[in-house]
């Protein structure tokens, strides 16, 4: 039995470890999504040995390759090699937990507890976590995906637009930024390139301000009950939104052109924390 084993109520078996190809005694070792430590000693590579993938608790070499140091009951990682850690990385395999503490940038024999649960890193039970297990606002909008953080806003007109006119359209009720601007009418306005007969629109952000898209009937038709799409801003920041944020839209009517029937402006955005 390994000598630095001081503590034992956990589960041997007889395999041959994933990592390291010749396991010594005393050894961490990885088995699938599973650690241990080696009881016993290859006599070749590929040959079995006699492991513990069980609770237990062992005297073995932690590193700080964080730099922040490591505190007693931080959680701990073993890499192909054998290196623990505290820092899962992209090869971590959950280990266990520190009983002592390794100072910054330093590597000592501590005192390590390591358990039976599974070892790879976001390998968890279905069913393990659930809405009890989670705090009040404990999942933070990066943690959705892009679809679960998007967001639409519409604001619809009440009566048509006539003339030039200047409308509040969004309040941001959080941070964000804006993904899609793009407007809807009832009837359609044929496109003018000749600037004769058109409707110029200008989404602008009021604190700054900063203008975030523009459309124009000069180029785009609008065609009934569709989605006109604005030009989004390429200017830096200029799709940001803050919380209290408000978005106008201004309408300038050039000409005779038709009357906007029935409008509405889709604000789409993405949640930011």
């Amino acid at each position: 039995m390994a000598m630095n084993i001081v503590r034992k109520p956990g589960q041997q078996i007889e395999i041959v470890p994933t990592d390291p190809a010749l396991p010594v005694s005393g050894a961490t070792i990885q088995y699938g999504n599973e650690t241990g430590i080696a009881l016993t000693t290859a006599a070749a590579p590929g040959q079995p040995v006699t492991c513990d993938l069980g609770p237990f608790e062992a005297d073995l070499l932690v590193t700080d390759t964080g730099g922040g140091g490591i505190a007693a009951g931080a959680i701990l990682w073993r890499h192909p090699g054998g290196l623990l850690d505290n820092v899962p990385g992209a090869d971590g395999v959950y280990y266990g937990r520190a009983r002592g503490a390794v100072a910054a940038g330093q590597a000592a024999t501590i005192r390590v507890y390591h358990d039976g649960a599974p070892g790879a890193s976001g390998v968890i039970g279905a069913g393990t976590v659930g809405t009890a297990q989670l705090a009040n606002n404990g999942v933070t909008a990066d943690k959705l995906s892009a679809a679960a953080r998007t967001r639409v806003s519409v604001c619809s007109f009440g009566a048509d637009v006539a003339a030039t006119r200047e409308q509040a359209i969004f309040v941001a009720p959080t941070d964000g930024v804006i993904t899609g601007i793009s407007l809807v009418a009832v009837a359609g306005i044929a496109a003018d390139g000749n600037k004769a007969a058109i409707w110029e629109f200008e989404v602008e952000n009021q604190t700054g301000p900063v203008v975030a898209a523009t459309a124009t009937t000069e180029t785009d038709a609008i065609v009934a009950y569709t989605p006109l799409a604005f030009v989004l801003s390429a200017a830096p920041g200029a799709l940001d939104i803050a919380t209290g944020n408000v978005l106008v839209l201004t309408a300038t009517k050039t000409g005779a052109v038709a009357d906007l029937k029935g409008l509405a402006i889709a604000i789409t955005y993405r949640v930011e924390e």
